[in-house]
């Protein structure tokens, strides 16, 4: 019995003795930050490179930064605009998502009256509501910055859950819709034309290929037409196409840490919103459940920095990002189910002096998308509930924009480093991590296969296959004897870990709409 009783001790110490031993030796690994990343020497992976090269990459080390000036020292310098849009004859559904066009109009993609609930889609991803029909009021509205009144509206009778909106260079309009697993890319507004240019994955069906997604979030238009798609909710992946349509490549995979560490920059939980830096060429993509944003050299996909804060929270919504005063980062979190959660709210990042600078937004409830104006006087945010969009403005003076060339190679160092404490478990070459994983898995298989032994050689001296007076059989029946696939058989492999998201519905349903 004390042996029995050892082995079982064994069992249950191994796990924590082996998780506690790879963390040390994942804080032991070191990037040597001045290696030839920076000379330019080294062979450019191929664009968007399976997430796999980052960690044969030579670069500064990945870390999860903390902003050091605590919430408190925050000034609120945009104030919001209570009467704004105002009585212009504004009537939003769930508004998923907000931008702004080069003259400063703002343009709103809202649900209708179409809402995304418990019942929408079945385990497979499948929209269920589809008898409902398309949302039959316009559901894309142009809004004058000032005045609030409605400038243009359109998109009636051809969407059923949107999302995401963005503008390119060229001020063509890209959505994207959850319930078609769809992106689309419309003409300019200027023009008048509802009919779209290019229009990916098959309505309804979703999938994970390069012409299939699964509700698809955002999309980022480079300078020269190559895009962005963050595929978003079920698939944890950032895909890159040319301006035909044509998938480049893509990086990501899903998030398997059970939140005990901060996953490696390749892992999304839920990528939910896209923007573009342009003076630095990166791609940037609020990874929503895993609170922080990641950004990545737009070219070939290699991880550059992330930003993450316990002040900002564990969720963070959407970002978005204007070259002024040095670069400015803007963001919106969401409401954590916590105790002492963060107050949900704006933040102004620094892409310079690595500080958080302000928030803005105290009263917010579920933002879900938020923009700035070109001048970076105005910023927009976009609420699923209640279905409002806030403008807020600057108190002060912006400064215009400086370092419009950076070297894709070096970005600038948005957060200072320090050891990759949460990378793949693949570490670099020389650390005894494998071995030890190894041996802790051959322990704990030993252990088992000798406790299960033990029980069954004092159930066989009993004369029976009955313990404590409930019947437990080792073998399918007394004639079989112990086998040691009855007991590995009940679970083949492991299971799958569920990412599926709960709706934005369920989310909204916390708070009353107004």
């Amino acid at each position: 019995m004390i042996i029995k009783n050892s082995y079982l001790m064994v069992i249950a110490v191994c796990p924590f003795l082996c998780f506690h031993v790879t963390a040390d030796l994942n804080t032991e690994i070191k990037v040597d930050a001045s290696s030839d990343d920076h000379d330019g020497s080294h062979k450019k992976q191929s664009l968007l490179a399976n997430e796999e090269n980052f960690n044969k990459a030579k670069r500064s080390a990945y870390q999860q930064p903390v902003l050091n000036n605590p919430s408190s020292l925050l000034s609120e310098d945009w104030t919001l605009n209570a009467d704004w849009p105002g009585r212009n004859g504004v009537h939003f559904g769930q508004v998923a998502g907000v931008t702004v066009n080069k003259q400063g109009e703002v343009v709103v993609f809202h649900r209708g009256d179409h809402v995304w609930g418990a019942g929408s889609f079945d385990p497979l991803n499948q929209y269920l509501e589809k008898d409902k029909g398309p949302i039959s009021s316009p559901t894309v509205l142009v809004i004058h910055p000032e005045t609030g009144a409605v400038l243009q509206k359109w998109g009636e009778n051809m969407f059923y859950l949107p999302h995401g909106i963005s503008l390119d260079q060229e001020e063509n309009v890209w959505l994207t819709d959850v319930a078609l697993h769809q992106v689309f890319k419309f003409p300019p507004l200027s023009r008048n034309e509802r009919s779209p240019l290019l229009a990916l994955g098959k309505p309804f069906v979703p999938g994970n290929s390069a012409v299939r997604f699964c509700k698809p979030t955002s999309v980022a238009v480079t300078p020269w037409g190559d895009f962005f798609v963050a595929d978003g909710y079920c698939n944890s992946r950032l895909i890159k196409f040319n301006k035909s349509g044509v998938k480049i490549s893509e990086i990501g995979h899903g998030t398997f840490t059970f939140g005990i560490r901060m996953p490696d920059p390749y892992a999304f939980n839920l990528p939910h919103a896209l923007t573009l830096v342009e003076d630095r060429k990166l791609v940037c993509v609020a990874d929503r459940e895993n609170g922080r944003v990641l950004c990545f050299d737009w070219i070939n996909g290699t991880y550059a920095f992330s930003i993450s804060s316990p002040q900002i929270g564990s969720l963070i919504y959407s970002v978005t990002y204007s070259p002024l005063e040095g670069g400015l980062f803007f963001v919106v979190n969401g409401q954590e189910r916590k105790y002492n959660a963060v107050p949900v709210r704006g933040y102004v990042i620094s892409a310079s002096n690595q500080r958080l600078l302000a928030y803005f937004g105290d009263g917010l409830k579920m933002p879900h998308d938020l923009a700035v104006s070109p001048d970076g006087r105005s910023v927009y945010v976009a609420e699923i509930g209640p279905n409002m969009v806030h403008k807020y403005s600057h108190n002060g003076t912006l400064g215009p924009a400086v370092g419009t060339t950076v070297n894709p190679q070096s970005p600038p160092e948005l957060l200072a480093p320090i050891s990759p404490q949460s990378l793949s478990l693949r570490s670099p070459q020389g650390t005894v991590l494998p071995a030890v994983l190894v041996t802790c898995a051959a322990i704990l298989f030993g252990a088992a296969i000798v406790t299960a032994a033990l029980v069954y050689s004092r159930a066989r001296r009993r004369g029976c296959g009955h313990c404590g007076g409930r019947r437990w059989m080792l073998g399918r029946s007394p004639a079989e004897g112990f086998m040691i696939g009855h007991l590995l058989g009940q679970h083949q492999g492991f299971e799958k870990l569920s990412t599926a998201e709960e709706s934005e519905e369920e989310i909204t349903s916390l708070q009353p709409f107004a």
